[in-house]
């Protein structure tokens, strides 16, 4: 991981990116998940996108401050802006999988899976797979239940592995009835 030197979205301190608040004003420094972003007001995000983005020209590989811009956007729902990010924060990362699963999220657009385009379904398969590989994470095995129900399933498609096995591989791997809310307040929808 990249330390990196960029400006508090708050205050404009100089601090890390490992850093996990400021020193000076105690504001989170990177966002590393939707939960911290999902009900921080509009005006709030804007700044934090417009000083991040301020940080990119010196650091434009470093996979945190990518995630976080990619969350930002996802926050506001500027899809196709998050998906540049998460695209970014991929390119120099094969050890974390959360680029992937939220690129997944953000190529959803706010849509159920059923009123999704085959190609779509297919990348978002491919980074929900990439995810998985990466970290057997649960939400992204949800994901791929929820597709397999909400697309396959609905428009009587054939698909292998079955949605069951997805769901299974996810409670197998932690889900929990939190993180199935996390994941409906991400997407809108839920099993």
């Amino acid at each position: 991981m990249d330390v990196t030197v960029i400006n508090c979205p708050n205050c404009g301190a100089p601090v890390s990116s490992h850093a996990e608040k400021c020193e000076y004003c105690a504001a989170e420094v990177l966002i590393k998940s939707f939960k911290k972003v999902r009900k921080t007001p509009s005006s709030e995000i804007n700044k934090y996108i417009n000083n991040y983005l301020s940080s990119v020209p010196n650091n434009p590989n470093n996979c945190d401050l990518n995630v976080s811009i990619g969350l930002c956007w996802l926050r506001i729902q500027k899809y196709d802006n998050a998906i540049t990010s998460f695209e970014k924060a991929q390119e120099n990362n094969m050890g974390n999988h959360l680029p992937y699963f939220y690129a997944a999220i953000a190529r959803l657009k706010g849509r159920k899976p059923f009123l999704c385009n085959k190609q779509e379904i297919g990348q978002m398969e491919t980074e929900l797979n990439a995810a998985v590989d990466i970290s057997s994470d649960c939400l992204s095995y949800y994901f791929l239940a929820c597709i397999g129900k909400d697309y396959y399933k609905r428009k009587f498609l054939k698909h292998d592995p079955s949605y069951e096995y997805y769901l299974d591989s996810a409670y197998e791997n932690g889900l929990t009835e939190e993180l199935e809310s996390e994941f409906f307040e991400m997407t809108n929808f839920t099993f």
